[in-house]
């Protein structure tokens, strides 16, 4: 019986150990030494059936169940929520008698409207999606939330400044305050509700989640100014229509990054 005997029996978790290698690590400093080093890693004793029960309680003490996200029932709602904003807000806009009337669908030729309209459909029904998937950690995105957010207006810019002329207003900035006044309250509306919806889920990034809606909230409000504004001119669909989803979309971050600094807001 000699050192690797009594490292073998150690690697087999021989303990105690056999006699013969008992007998040669009482004679052996080296053995003695490797013995005391795992004799004081052995683990402790084991904690008693109260200790574990007590982790229990503390542990399992403030949970509560959750009902399972369903995606499709998200986007659904989100959604829903866009269609029913920009219906209401469009209503009432023009009984309002600020607009009377969906004068930009009629001052828009077919592939104006089709156009326009089709891609504001298209970044409602990605921003839903998106926003349905940042409740569910661990979904997977069509395109990442950060890309998203920042491609919609860019893509909607292109398609302004290839449909529409660039003309020169005398009273531009009258204009564009008369159309982004109408267009912010439908945006702030469709904003709280999206608000109800998403703090029931598990947003692991509020300033992604944040901006996202915020843009969606803003595309309600650019969508009813394209439904009942006229002016046709590039500047003031960009800078006032979509200006009012770009501030939504600003907004939503800057709420989005003080909610994640501070979390006790989200209850």
């Amino acid at each position: 019986m000699d050192c690797s005997d009594v490292d073998q029996a150690l690697i087999k978790s021989e303990i105690p150990l056999p006699p013969q290698a008992d007998e040669h690590a009482s004679g052996c400093p080296r053995c003695q030494k490797l013995l005391r080093a795992v004799n004081a890693s052995a683990p402790a004793e084991a904690p008693s059936a109260a200790i574990l029960r007590d982790i229990e309680r503390r542990i399992a003490g403030d949970l509560r169940p959750v009902k399972p996200i369903h995606l499709t029932r998200l986007m659904g709602a989100l959604a829903g929520i866009v269609v029913c904003a920009v219906g209401a807000s469009a209503v009432s806009v023009g009984a309002s008698g600020l607009y009377p009337g969906a004068l930009g669908v009629a001052a828009m030729n077919p592939v104006q409207a089709g156009v326009i309209f089709a891609l504001l459909a298209a970044a409602a029904f990605l921003l839903a999606d998106s926003l349905a998937r940042q409740m569910a950690p661990g979904s997977r995105h069509r395109i990442e939330p950060k890309i998203l957010a920042m491609i919609v207006i860019p893509v909607l810019a292109i398609a302004v400044a290839a449909l529409f002329s660039f003309q020169r207003e005398p009273n531009f900035w009258a204009e564009w305050w008369y159309c982004f006044r109408v267009g912010a309250p439908a945006g702030l509306v469709a904003a709280a509700l999206f608000w109800l919806v998403l703090r029931r889920g598990a947003i692991l990034s509020p300033p992604a989640a944040g901006a996202s809606a915020g843009l969606l909230a803003g595309l309600v409000g650019a969508t009813t100014l394209e439904i009942r504004c006229s002016n046709l001119d590039a500047w003031h669909i960009l800078l006032s229509h979509f200006g009012v989803a770009m501030a939504g979309a600003l907004l939503g971050l800057l709420a989005g990054w003080y909610q994640a600094r501070h979390p006790g807001l989200a209850a």
